[in-house]
């Protein structure tokens, strides 16, 4: 895929649809089954087809999934239009895609993956990473049902509050911690009571740990299934769902600084017990030294801490907004471990610096010009 040193997330975007290669793990677009494509990511109703379709060729559609699913293509979140959630989810999975182009984040991410031995040989790692990421994205954000208290004659408040019962009692069954910084095994149940059982991120991937783990169990047992079929669902997979349901879970835990936050919210922070989620202000030369999140030691979970941040689609309002603002913001991926970013759009200049306080130094070259390194 030829493109230029820097352009923009539009032309990247439309880039990695038009060659599937690079994101359709299931190779979906044969002649034997109808185009599967977006042509759109600023329609919700797209995005929905685009979720449900990769799920399902994954054999993971659940009915509770599609049931989360549809309540966020009819929710409408404070200034933002009908479904945006869905149209996040995909622009998440595409702008990932575009990032891993980069060889130094590629041969990282690859390093954690082998680590996981699920995966026989290093040829094929860098399409697994198209499966790892499209499970972490397509199923990220579905605990919103959870965090709004989305309601349907199918799911009521009340099935809302014995779900979230259940998936907690479903967190000692996790055990497989991996790919997150350590400490988020101690702080997670208290970080939930902080979050009065409204975090989609638990929820979201204790949710999707649960149903995938039960779905691998039962096709492993189907008697229907020859052996080659089977394979596909070994014992080797649960690790590897544990650890995308990990990486879900941690993804929406956040931190305080004592410089920025204030006092009634740090002792939130100390009353809870949640000590390791505050960040002192060590400086060096004007920079944060103490970031929690490392790239070299957790790559993946980093690199989609980073790219949920980075998802422009957060920052628009309507959908007319949304291929505007892709047109605004451009990435320059050419240098091995350094990014550059340009955004004409000023809230996501200031998404970019608010990456300071708690995953990595951003640098301001001037008023549209970003840059970060990963090393």
């Amino acid at each position: 895929m030829k493109t230029s040193k820097c352009s923009s997330l539009k032309y990247k975007y439309d880039n990695i649809i038009h060659n599937p290669k690079l994101w359709d793990y299931y190779n979906i677009d044969d002649e034997n089954s109808e185009k599967f494509t977006i042509d759109d990511i600023s329609n919700p109703e797209k995005c929905y087809i685009f979720i449900t379709k990769y799920i399902a060729y994954s054999q993971k559609d659940n009915v509770i999934f599609l049931k989360y699913i549809n309540l966020l293509l009819e929710d409408k979140e404070d200034c933002r239009f009908r479904g945006y959630r869905l149209c996040h989810i995909v622009s998440t999975f595409f702008l990932g895609l575009a990032l891993f182009e980069n060889e130094y984040i590629k041969k990282n991410i690859c390093r954690e993956l082998k680590k996981i031995k699920v995966f026989d040989t290093k040829d094929i790692l860098e399409k697994e990473f198209i499966f790892v990421w499209f499970m972490i994205c397509m199923f990220h954000d579905l605990g919103y049902v959870f965090e709004r208290n989305l309601n349907s004659d199918e799911i009521s408040l009340d099935n809302l509050n014995d779900e979230k019962q259940t998936l907690m009692s479903f967190l000692k069954e996790m055990k497989e911690k991996n790919g997150t910084p350590s400490y988020y095994n101690d702080i997670l149940e208290n970080y939930y009571k902080y979050r009065e059982g409204k975090d989609h991120g638990i929820l979201g991937g204790l949710s999707y740990a649960k149903y995938v783990l039960e779905i691998r169990n039962k096709k492993s047992r189907d008697t229907s299934l020859d052996a080659n079929e089977k394979e596909k669902w070994n014992k080797k997979l649960t690790k590897l769902y544990k650890y995308v349901g990990w990486c879900i879970c941690c993804h929406n835990i956040w931190y305080v600084r004592f410089a920025d936050s204030s006092c009634k919210a740090i002792m939130k922070y100390i009353n809870n017990d949640l000590y390791p989620l505050i960040l002192n202000n060590r400086k060096d030369k004007g920079k944060y030294i103490d970031y929690p999140i490392i790239f070299q030691n957790h790559p993946l979970f980093f690199f989609f801490c980073l790219i949920d941040t980075l998802e422009p689609i957060k920052i628009c309002n309507s959908i007319f907004d949304v291929h505007h603002v892709l047109s605004e913001i451009s990435f320059d991926m050419s240098k091995n471990e350094a990014i550059h970013i340009s955004s004409q759009n000023q809230s996501y200049s200031r998404v970019l610096l608010g990456l300071n306080e708690w995953l990595i130094n951003i640098e301001k070259i001037d008023n549209i010009n970003y840059s970060f390194k990963l090393k």
